[in-house]
């Protein structure tokens, strides 16, 4: 999405099903007295959501070792052929270039 420092208000028209889509959505609100509305979901429920998921992410007993971090930061980036990493032609698309590439083509397609 686009980040607008001095937004007001979030509109959410359609029904959405995850916490994290409240998050993000509510998050696009960056004004200190911005309001969001729903029209499909009910507010004081997603709010309750969100919080239990912040008492989750906080809770150290559901924390992974730095041993099983770095386990999982190893497998995210492991080769699959003909899926990661990509390539196109002579270049390749991995995890290590594959957000400045999206920057690159947004700011290309936006004039920037």
């Amino acid at each position: 999405g686009v980040d607008v420092s001095d937004c007001a208000f979030v509109i959410r028209f359609n029904k959405f099903n995850t916490t994290k889509s409240h998050i993000q959505g509510s998050g696009r609100a960056r004004d200190e007295n911005a309001e969001i509305y729903y029209f499909d979901n009910h507010p004081e429920e997603e709010e309750n959501k969100a919080k239990r998921l912040d008492q989750v992410a906080k809770d150290q007993d559901l924390q992974l070792s730095e041993k099983e971090r770095h386990r999982r930061r190893l497998a995210s980036t492991k080769s699959r052929p003909g899926i990661y990493p990509f390539h196109p032609g002579d270049s390749e698309v991995n995890f290590f270039n594959c957000l400045q590439i999206v920057y690159e083509y947004c700011a290309k397609t936006m004039g920037q």
